[in-house]
């Protein structure tokens, strides 16, 4: 087996086991779906909805917010033309280097670095947030966490 079909597996075992996780610490009243309408895994309760989105990047050396662009691009356009849906979105990701559980609070410049991104291969997603996106309420329902690192 290829290393790269090594780390897509690993990705995939990465996402089934959070998706799990939420299965099983489900309260009554909710549900869980996975490869739901907006990320990986989405959880519906009376008090609202979770998108939660996996990343896993094993290969990485360091951790750069490049990485993050398309899910968090995805996000903000999701919560944009979905302002009262009462979302709050989660991104938990595999990174080198990072402690457990560590928060990776983003900033208001680096909501503004991804949103200025020249890379094409984002175009869709850029477009969709002209006019009327507010980084600053959307920061309020992002929560990110590194959940696992390596030891180097």
């Amino acid at each position: 087996m290829s290393r790269e079909a090594g780390y897509t597996i690993q990705g995939f075992l990465f996402q089934f086991n959070k998706t799990l996780l939420e299965i099983l610490s489900i309260s009554e009243g909710g549900s869980v779906t996975v490869e739901g309408i907006i990320e990986d895994v989405d959880i519906c309760t009376p008090s609202g909805k979770t998108a939660i989105q996996c990343k896993y990047h094993e290969t990485q050396s360091i951790f750069s917010l490049s990485l993050l662009y398309k899910p968090l691009l995805q996000m903000m356009v999701h919560f944009k033309e979905n302002r009262d849906s009462n979302v709050s979105y989660i991104l938990y990701g595999y990174f080198p280097n990072k402690k457990p559980g560590e928060k990776y609070l983003l900033t208001k410049e680096e909501i503004n670095k991804v949103i200025s991104t020249t890379n094409k291969k984002y175009d869709k997603y850029l477009a969709s947030l002209n006019g009327g996106f507010n980084g600053d309420d959307f920061l309020k329902v992002l929560t990110i966490y590194r959940i696992c690192y390596t030891n180097g």
